[in-house]
């Protein structure tokens, strides 16, 4: 399934579920505990696994290529594996029940093997990259050495003498560099290792987090995360189709959660007399919350079109880098669906670069891969920036949307005991709402000072849901959630029609990669 495809069913979806969000808000409707969880567990094939493992404890990832990454308890049982790239998931496709719920050096010398049965692991690629991170330094090193052992013992049974390489991939180096690069004064990420970043990466991939927010969390924290990820994410599912869907369901949810906000404000109109100090809560948390919702929504979308790096090249382009990598056969560097792109040309040169061994030709190789990788990006990130500028005017529209909740609280204003508390929140809203304009009117479009002033909102929202929970009776709160729970039902067609059109979408998927699997096994 190609990214144009994913983008176009993508934006499609949000621009239907947004235009449903009016008539949700305006029913007091939410879906928010009744939603159907239609993601099948990346850890398991049929159900259960077959031991009973802890919570996870551990993480470890092996990139081969293909690349996976597991979670593992404090016995050592993997709870949950995943296949980080395509190739990851061809491997693991339909063999996750024979990894979850083993011993961690059963589990790697099942990868392993399948690896080389799989003609991934020969004596062309025989570099493996491993890294693992725990909370306990001694327990890290311990099951590193169980790792990399396995590893080695299982590659000599099929004949080959593998090596193990601690020092991350060539991708991976080069975006902590950027990182690194980006943040200069934040001394959290300047002393991030390779082993940590890798950690990071994995966790920030949902893009439920930032790295900028994720390099402030321990690794226990971090594990926990991947664990819950693996949990969420289809095992068959291409990285393309798997954003799109978790990002289209994220604004179904916020969609939802406007429903559920609106339901306050109605609340509290019908019982002024019973909360008259308070009656102007529900207007708040909804102008605060529904805002963060929306404008969230919008940065998942945004965030999806800057991915410059999954961007086609142009033949030209493709003829540079075939020249800079000293190559004739352009399927090197194709994905699976015969397109070239940097993360594909990435998987080709990481594993080129692991396999060359350090010398003058090895050092050489990599700054021209590095500079001509450098020049691509800046000319696709130009090419991702128009399309996430194309956002603005949405962005416009929908903060001049919600400026009538900010003109139905003006009314509070000038009420006795409470005029002062709306006023001040008013102005508060709209020192968050000059700074999203702010970002607007930059050069291009800051999608992280978006997302900041999400953040803001979302707190503020969270301030004020706290004093509506505390001024609302045990049977008040009851009704409330009664209210939620009709505006449930009143959703489930509409989120229906959502999930069939990307369970569709997810049946291409699996497809696509049984039949690579399929290739795989006939060679």
């Amino acid at each position: 399934m190609s990214k144009k495809i994913l983008s176009i069913l993508f934006v499609l979806l949000m621009v239907v579920v947004l235009a449903f969000s009016v008539v949700a808000c305006n029913t007091g409707d939410d879906t928010d505990d009744n939603q159907t969880n239609d993601n099948q567990n990346g850890n398991t094939d049929s159900g259960t696994p077959p031991y009973q493992v802890g919570e996870a404890s551990s993480y470890v990832s092996l990139d081969i290529n293909p690349e996976i990454s597991l979670t593992v308890d404090e016995n050592d049982y993997v709870v949950s594996v995943y296949g980080e790239n395509e190739d990851g998931q061809v491997l693991l496709y339909e063999e996750s029940g024979n990894i979850v719920g083993k011993n961690i050096e059963t589990a790697i010398d099942k990868i392993v093997s399948l690896a080389v049965e799989l003609g991934y692991l020969d004596e062309n690629n025989k570099v493996v990259g491993t890294t693992v991170s725990t909370a306990d330094e001694e327990d890290m090193q311990a099951l590193l050495n169980k790792v990399n052992g396995k590893i080695t013992a299982t590659a000599q049974k099929a004949g080959l003498s593998v090596e193990i390489d601690p020092e991350g991939a060539f991708s991976l180096l080069r975006d902590l560099e950027e990182l690194k690069a980006k943040y200069p004064t934040n001394q959290a990420i300047q002393s991030l290792t390779v082993s940590k970043f890798k950690l990071i990466s994995t966790a920030t991939e949902t893009g439920e987090i930032s790295i900028e927010g994720a390099v402030e969390l321990d690794d226990e924290e971090l594990i926990e995360m991947i664990s819950e990820k693996h949990e969420k994410m289809e095992a068959y599912a291409t990285e393309a189709y798997q954003k799109a869907k978790s990002e289209a369901m994220a604004i179904y949810d916020k969609v939802a959660g406007m429903a559920s906000d609106a339901v306050y404000v109605t609340y509290y109109a019908q019982n002024v007399m019973s909360h008259a100090t308070t009656c102007y809560l529900g207007g708040v948390y909804q102008m605060y919350a529904s805002t963060a919702r929306g404008l969230d929504a919008i940065a998942d979308s945004i965030a999806y079109v800057e991915k410059y790096s999954s961007y086609e090249l142009t033949e030209t382009q493709v003829a540079g880098v075939m020249e800079a990598l000293e190559i004739t056969d352009r399927t090197l560097i194709e994905d699976s669906e015969g397109d070239v792109t940097i993360d594909s040309i990435e998987a080709y040169v990481d594993k080129t670069i692991k396999n060359m061994g350090e010398n003058a030709e090895y050092d050489a190789y990599k700054a021209e891969v590095k500079s001509t990788l450098e020049g691509l990006e800046a000319t696709l990130k130009e090419t991702a920036q128009t399309e996430a500028d194309k956002y603005i005017p949405m962005v416009r529209e929908y903060m001049e949307g919600v400026k009538s909740k900010v003109d139905e609280l003006n009314a509070f204003k000038n009420m006795p005991l409470i005029g002062t508390s709306v006023e001040s929140y008013i102005n508060d809203y709209q020192a968050i709402v000059a700074e999203v304009n702010t970002a607007l009117d930059g050069v291009n479009l800051d999608v992280e000072a978006l997302r900041a002033s999400v953040e803001e909102l979302k707190e503020k929202a969270e301030d004020v849901l706290d004093l509506i929970e505390e001024d609302l009776s045990d049977e008040e709160e009851a009704t409330i959630e009664a209210r939620k729970q009709a505006a449930i039902n009143a959703l489930t067609t509409a989120k229906k029609a959502l999930e069939y059109a990307l369970d569709t979408a997810a049946q291409s998927a699996k497809d696509h990669i049984a039949s690579l699997r399929a290739e795989r096994e006939q060679k």
